[in-house]
C-alpha cells in the first residue's frame, strides 16, 4: 500500500496526525483573528494544515529518517485531485504546500512541483494584489502555528502591547522624570495622527517616551527601530525593565550577543519571526522583509496594525528612505501602520520629503527645536592646523587636565595613527588612559571597549573615535577635538559635549583641518563631499566662539544645507539602477527574493561606505588569544550537528567577525568558507587585524 491510514501516522515524536492538524488550525484561528484578516482566509489556512504533512503518510516516510516528506504532500494531493474548493487558488496552494519548509523560490525539487509552478504563475498574475498579500500572510501564521504545535507551544497566543504611563514611567526611570515635561511629551504625542514626524532637542527625552504616541492607537505590536546595536541593547534593557519578557531584539549580529543562551537559541524562531508585543529593532530588518528576502512571509504579517518609531531617521541613506517611503505607501491601506519617525536633527528637508511622499498634514510634525535657543551647551575654536597638533597642544595645556576628552576623525586610518602616537610619543596606556573605537572592530572586541567606556564616564581619559560616536554610543565628555565634517555630522559631534547643561562660557570644542584624499579613488571613499565640506567651513567661521547665541542657529545652517531638491537629488542618483516596477514584476509580492550578502549591503545601508563581515584569517592577526580562537573554527564541520550546535557556531562565529570595506577584498581570495563567512588573510594587501586597533589598512 502506497499510503498509510492517517491514524497510523506521527507526524512529530508523540504527536498524531490528527492532533498536529488540530492544533495548528486552532492557533492559526487564532493568530488570523489578531491581526484582522478577514474571515474567508481560515479556509486557506485550514486547507495548508490538513495537507502540509500528508506525505509523512507515504509509506517509506517515517519520524527521524530524514527523508523529505514535502514533495510526497503534493503527490498526494495530486493523485487524490484534493484540491482547495476555489480552483483560481488551487494550485497556488499546492505551491505552498510544496515550499511550506523553504522560502517562497520558484527553485523546486521535483517535476511535478515544477509544473504546478508553471501553470500556477498566469493564476498569481490575475490575483488582486490584496488577495495575494492576503494569502500569503495567511501562509505566514500557519507556517507560525505548524511550528507551535511541532514544538508543543500550544499555549503561544499573541498579544498588544502597552503604551500608557505606568509603561513609558518605567521606561524612563523614576531619577530620570520631569513631570513638566512628560505632561508636555503626552499631549504632543497621544494625539498626534497615525503617522508623524518629531523633532525634539537633545535631552528632550524622545526615545525613552516614543511608547505614549500609541496609548490610544490599538497597534497589534510597536517595532521601535534604531541604527545601532548598542542603541538596540540599551533601549531593549529599559522595555524589558517595563514590561518583563513582553520584548525581544533582533538584528544582524544577534546570534552573536546570544551564543551561550541556550534558551534563546531554541527561541530563535519565534525572535526572528517577530511575535513579541515589542520588538526592537533596525530599518533594515524592515526593508528585507517587504523586499521579500528568504522566508519574508514569517514577519512580514506581524507588520500589520503595527506601530513602528523610526529613531534617527536622517541617517538613512537616500536609497533606504525611496524604499521605506514606497512600502509604507504601498501597504499602508491594508496593514494600516501608525508610524513616529524622530531625530534630534532632522532637517526640514527631510521633514518635507516625508510629508510629501506619504501625504502628511501640518498637524503631524511635532517640532519641538526652539528649545535649543534656550541652549548654548558648545563654543567653538577653529584651528587651522591638522587634529594631531590641536591634540598634542590639547596634551600639553592645563585646559586638559582631569579631562574627558573625545576625539573624533572622518577615517579609521586617522583614528588608528592618532592612538599610535598616545600610546608610542606620548606614553599613554591603552584602556587606562585612553581607547580607540571605529567600525573596524569584532563584535565581541568592539562590545569589550563599549564597556571601559562605559566605566570610565566619571573617570580623565581619552576616547578616539569616528563617526561612530555620533549616534552609537550613549557618551557625555568635557571636551570635543573633532575634524572639520559635514554640518549633520558636526551637530551630532557636538552633542557628545556637555549634554546635561544648558550653557558654556569656555571653549568646549575645538575644530581641526580634515586630512583630505590625495587621490580620486580615495576622495570617492571618503565620508564627506567637497560641497559638504565648504558648507561646514561656512558656519563653523560664522559662528565661532561667542558668535554662537544659542543651538538653534546651527539647525537653520542644517536646513539650507539639506533641502528637499537636494534630497531628491541624491535619492534620483542612487535609485537609477533599482528597478521597483521590475522587483514588483518578478516577484509579485508572492516569490522569495534571494540574494548574496554583498548585494543587499548595497540596498540597505546606513550612511557609511559599505562593509562585510569575514573571518580573519590567524596569519594575520597579531594576537595570540585571537589567533587561537579563529584557528579553533578552521576546518570545522557542522553537517551532523543539531540546530542548536549550529546555530551556536553561527554566534561564535558573528562574535568574531570583522566588518571590513569591499574593496579591501578585490584582490584577496578566501582561505575558505565557514558557515558563509569567507575566512581572508588579510596580510597578503599589507593589512593585519588586532584587539587594540581594529583591522588596520597597513603594517
Amino acid at each position: 500500500m502506497k499510503w498509510k491510514k492517517f491514524d497510523d501516522v506521527y507526524t512529530h515524536e508523540g504527536k498524531k496526525f490528527s492532533n498536529h492538524v488540530d492544533e495548528v488550525v486552532q492557533l492559526g484561528e487564532h493568530f488570523l483573528d489578531f491581526h484582522s484578516i478577514p474571515q474567508e482566509y481560515f479556509k486557506i489556512l485550514c486547507y495548508l494544515a490538513k495537507y502540509h504533512d500528508v506525505g509523512k503518510a507515504y509509506k517509506d516516510w517515517d519520524l527521524g529518517r530524514g527523508i523529505p516528506h514535502s514533495p510526497h504532500s503534493v503527490e498526494y494531493i495530486w493523485e487524490k485531485r484534493e484540491f482547495f474548493e476555489n480552483s483560481q487558488l488551487a494550485l497556488l496552494l499546492v505551491f505552498l504546500v510544496a515550499k511550506h519548509h523553504s522560502s517562497l523560490t520558484k527553485t523546486v525539487s521535483d517535476t511535478l512541483t515544477g509544473l504546478i509552478l508553471d501553470q500556477m504563475e498566469p493564476q498569481i498574475e490575475k490575483l488582486e494584489w490584496a488577495e495575494l498579500v492576503n494569502i500569503v500572510d495567511t501562509f505566514g501564521f500557519f507556517k507560525l502555528a505548524d511550528v507551535c504545535s511541532a514544538n508543543n507551544r500550544l499555549d503561544f497566543r499573541f498579544k498588544k502591547p502597552r503604551a500608557d504611563d505606568n509603561i513609558v514611567k518605567a521606561i524612563i526611570g523614576e531619577k530620570n522624570l520631569n513631570e513638566k515635561r512628560f505632561t508636555q511629551q503626552k499631549n504632543a504625542l497621544v494625539s498626534a495622527p497615525n503617522i508623524a514626524i518629531l523633532r525634539a532637542y537633545t535631552g528632550w527625552g524622545k526615545t525613552d517616551v516614543s511608547t505614549l504616541f500609541f496609548e490610544h492607537k490599538d497597534v497589534s505590536r510597536i517595532f521601535y527601530m534604531f541604527p545601532t546595536i548598542t542603541a538596540i541593547n540599551k533601549f531593549e534593557e529599559k522595555i524589558r525593565r517595563a514590561t518583563g519578557n513582553e520584548v525581544s531584539k533582533y538584528f544582524q549580529l544577534y546570534l552573536a550577543e546570544v551564543k551561550e543562551d541556550l534558551d534563546k537559541i531554541r527561541d530563535l524562531f519565534y525572535v526572528r519571526s517577530f511575535t513579541s508585543p515589542y520588538v526592537v529593532t533596525t530599518v533594515d530588518q524592515f526593508l528585507l522583509t517587504f523586499l521579500q528576502v528568504g522566508k519574508y512571509f514569517l514577519k512580514r504579517p506581524m507588520f500589520r496594525n503595527a506601530g513602528m518609531i523610526i529613531d534617527e531617521v536622517h541617517l538613512l541613506s537616500p536609497l533606504m528612505l525611496h524604499l521605506l517611503t514606497f512600502f509604507i505607501r504601498k501597504f499602508q491601506n491594508l496593514y494600516n501602520f501608525k508610524i513616529l519617525f524622530m531625530s534630534a536633527t532632522l532637517p526640514k528637508g527631510l521633514s518635507s520629503y516625508l510629508s510629501s511622499e506619504l501625504g502628511l498634514g501640518s498637524n503631524s510634525i511635532l517640532d519641538f527645536s526652539d528649545e535649543y535657543k534656550n541652549k548654548r551647551r558648545i563654543m567653538w575654536e577653529p584651528r587651522s592646523e591638522k587634529i594631531e597638533d590641536v591634540l598634542i597642544d590639547l596634551i600639553n595645556s592645563r585646559a586638559s587636565k582631569n579631562k574627558k576628552i573625545l576625539v573624533v576623525v572622518n577615517t579609521v586610518n586617522k583614528a588608528i595613527k592618532l592612538g599610535q602616537m598616545l600610546e608610542n610619543d606620548f606614553k599613554k596606556r591603552y584602556e587606562e588612559d585612553f581607547n580607540i573605537i571605529h567600525a573596524r572592530f569584532a563584535y565581541d572586541h568592539r562590545k569589550k571597549k563599549e564597556v571601559w567606556i562605559n566605566s570610565m564616564k566619571d573617570l580623565p581619559h581619552i576616547l578616539i573615535s569616528t563617526q561612530v560616536c555620533e549616534v552609537s554610543l550613549d557618551i557625555n565628555y568635557d571636551l570635543l577635538i573633532t575634524e572639520r565634517a559635514s554640518v549633520p555630522a558636526l551637530i551630532q559631534r557636538f552633542g557628545r559635549v556637555n549634554r546635561y547643561e544648558k550653557e558654556t562660557d569656555d571653549i568646549n570644542v575645538y575644530i581641526a583641518e580634515p586630512e583630505f584624499p590625495t587621490s580620486d579613488m580615495h576622495a570617492k571613499r571618503y565620508p564627506y563631499s567637497v560641497g559638504e565640506m565648504k558648507d561646514a567651513d561656512r558656519m563653523i567661521q560664522e559662528l565661532a566662539g561667542e558668535t554662537l547665541k544659542n543651538e538653534k542657529i546651527m539647525l537653520e545652517y542644517l536646513d539650507q544645507e539639506f533641502s528637499e531638491d537636494k534630497l531628491r537629488h541624491e535619492i534620483e542618483d542612487e535609485i537609477r539602477n533599482i528597478d521597483i516596477k521590475a522587483w514588483e514584476d518578478v516577484f509579485r509580492y508572492f516569490f522569495s527574493l534571494v540574494i548574496s550578502d554583498e548585494k543587499m549591503k548595497k540596498l540597505v545601508n546606513y550612511r557609511e561606505g559599505l562593509t562585510t563581515h569575514i573571518i580573519p584569517h590567524p596569519k594575520c592577526i597579531l594576537d595570540e588569544d585571537f589567533k587561537k580562537t579563529v584557528n579553533a573554527f578552521l576546518g570545522k564541520k557542522i553537517e551532523n550537528l543539531t540546530y542548536e550546535e549550529r546555530m551556536k557556531i553561527m554566534g561564535d562565529l558573528l562574535a568574531i567577525s570583522v566588518p571590513v570595506p569591499f574593496w579591501w577584498l578585490r584582490d584577496i581570495k578566501a582561505h575558505e568558507e565557514i558557515c558563509g563567512f569567507s575566512v581572508v588573510d588579510l596580510s597578503k594587501e599589507k593589512k593585519v587585524y588586532s584587539e587594540k586597533y581594529g583591522a588596520l589598512e597597513q603594517l
